[in-house]
């Protein structure tokens, strides 16, 4: 598995784009244009322009935090499905067990069956 794996390939159209943006300049423009205009005393109108911005950052905070912590488990969860496709592609489950044993072994009575190792099984990462 090579990085580019991992990449989603989901990467949004130039019109989603050009739309998101437009779409919030003219939101944020109207929500600015009407603090202007209220009939407030000016530390009052301010005081809402502070807190509006103040919104707007928190927003795109969590956003992005949301966004991050998706990706770090699509991630995860993406290597975890790729160790077990690599253990169930090596696993045959219409191998004889008894193949491997030399068969002087059955008629000396030492033959034992093969048993799979709990140290080849890989750990999930979280």
């Amino acid at each position: 598995m090579n990085n580019n794996d991992l990449i989603s390939n989901n990467a949004p159209s130039t019109a989603w784009l050009f739309q998101v943006k437009v779409a919030f300049g003219i939101s944020a423009a109207s929500l600015l244009t009407g603090i202007a205009w209220l009939p407030l005393d000016p530390w009052k109108r301010a005081f809402l322009a502070m807190g509006t911005l103040f919104l707007v950052n928190a927003t795109f905070a969590l956003a992005k935090t949301l966004r991050d912590e998706h990706e770090s488990k699509r991630v995860h969860t993406r290597l975890d499905d790729a160790r077990l496709g690599k253990l169930l592609a090596e696993h045959d489950p219409f191998r004889d067990p008894l193949a491997a044993v030399n068969p002087a072994q059955w008629q000396s009575g030492v033959a034992h069956i093969p048993t799979l190792n709990p140290a080849h099984i890989p750990t999930p990462v979280r």
